[in-house]
């Protein structure tokens, strides 16, 4: 999306933060309502789009499962990627 938004000097999309970050093409990304989508925007809930990624599973979950919460929840490395993309933190319900 990120590509074909880039290859016409008119268009206006709505994209995820990681596609505008990875993308090549020369995307500029707009204010809405004066608010940049900033991760610090997103989090105190001024910038007006997001997106909340969840994790469900059927029942209880199971090792692998609760494996891979807990990584993304507490692992460094997870942390640094997220960062890098703009994306929050897992917060539990």
């Amino acid at each position: 999306m990120a590509r074909t938004v880039g290859d016409f000097k008119a268009a206006i999309g709505h994209l995820e933060m990681t596609s505008v970050t990875e993308s090549k093409s020369p995307l500029k990304v707009l204010p809405v309502d004066g608010y940049m989508p900033t991760q610090e925007n997103m989090e105190k809930g001024i910038y007006p789009f997001g997106t909340t990624l969840s994790i469900i599973t059927k029942g209880e979950a199971r090792d692998g499962v609760v494996k891979l919460i807990e990584y993304v929840r507490n692992h460094p490395n997870a942390k640094k990627v997220m960062n890098r993309y703009g994306m929050s933190q897992l917060k539990s319900r």
